[in-house]
């Protein structure tokens, strides 16, 4: 197997240190023997030239896959080889060392993306604008699917992923499992906050939604469980301490609705059969009409009910 011809580039890149051309003619396995004695070439301890040279040919002969090596000064090569339809060798050298340095950090950003994300307490994940994902978090994958559920895939879409999971989940008493994906992905995408969910473990959740720069999504989830179940505890003590009162005390919202009331105000404001008391979620100004209505306050003369009420 003899030289043809080649590039002066491609004398730079195999044979930096030579200064003159190779010459048509020249032995293949000469030239791979002089790129190794050239000291540029670095191969594990035991190895010759000659056997190095060799495998070189042998690769070539096989036209396999792009052959890289490392040289002394650093440089990555990469050489390529395919067969002519004469049945020759076709040989390129390629300097790739600025590439590999790209990917190196393109990999090297990658991981400190990756180990930042993971570091989030919250279940987080990305996805594109059309809802097909990017990545996520372990706590999100956690959080939001059963044991065993397959690892999400670049790509996999929220539809899909959406049914699937509430395939197995709880979801609103006669609610179609359909209608329910397509209003929670419809919150996704208006950008909602704070959308709480039960999973078919019992857990609950809250989710977040948040617009990218890019237009994508932003979705943020975290356990609450325990949460609710600390502040039920809290609440639960903080009524029976009411309980305790000799005076009578209800609790409303902003729109007046009940929440809790102790058993000394139901004696106080209930205590004929015709009045019955509020429970917690109904509306105390509808009670309170009703107690205008069976005479419990005294109405001053000038008044009528509704003007009283009013």
């Amino acid at each position: 197997m003899k030289l043809l011809t080649c590039y002066q580039k491609y004398t730079e890149l195999v044979l930096p240190l030579r200064n003159t051309p190779i010459f048509s003619g020249t032995a293949a396995d000469e030239v791979a023997r002089e790129a190794i004695r050239s000291d540029l070439v670095t191969f594990a301890a035991g190895n010759t030239a000659a056997n190095i040279a060799g495998d070189t040919l042998d690769w070539l002969t096989g036209s396999g896959s792009p052959l890289e090596y490392v040289d002394r000064i650093g440089r990555v090569v990469e050489l390529k080889a395919t067969t002519t339809n004469l049945g020759s060798y076709l040989v390129s050298a390629t300097d790739i060392t600025a590439q590999k340095r790209s990917e190196t950090a393109e990999v090297r950003e990658l991981a400190m993306v990756n180990d930042a994300v993971e570091a989030i307490s919250e279940g987080f994940s990305l996805w594109t604008k059309d809802l097909k994902f990017i990545l996520c978090n372990e706590k999100y994958m956690e959080i939001l699917f059963p044991p065993g559920f397959p690892r999400l895939q670049p790509g996999d879409d929220a539809v899909e992923l959406n049914l699937r999971n509430l395939a197995t989940g709880p979801i609103p008493e006669g609610a179609n499992v359909n209608h329910y994906a397509t209003q929670i992905l419809d919150w996704a995408k208006s950008y909602g906050q704070n959308l709480k969910m039960t999973l078919a473990d019992g857990r609950t959740i809250l989710a977040s939604s948040n617009r990218t720069n890019l237009g994508g999504y932003l979705l943020t989830v975290r356990d609450i469980t325990k949460e609710l179940d600390s502040e039920q505890k809290a609440r639960d003590m903080l009524f029976d301490a009411f309980q305790t009162l000799d005076e009578g005390l209800v609790l409303l919202d902003e729109d007046m609705t009940v929440i809790f009331g102790n058993d000394a105000w139901h004696k106080m404001m209930f205590d004929r059969p015709d009045r019955i008391p509020p429970k917690p979620g109904e509306n105390a100004l509808d009670n309170f009409k009703a107690l205008v209505k069976t005479g419990f306050y005294a109405i001053p003369s000038h008044m009528t009910d509704d003007d009283f009420i009013a």
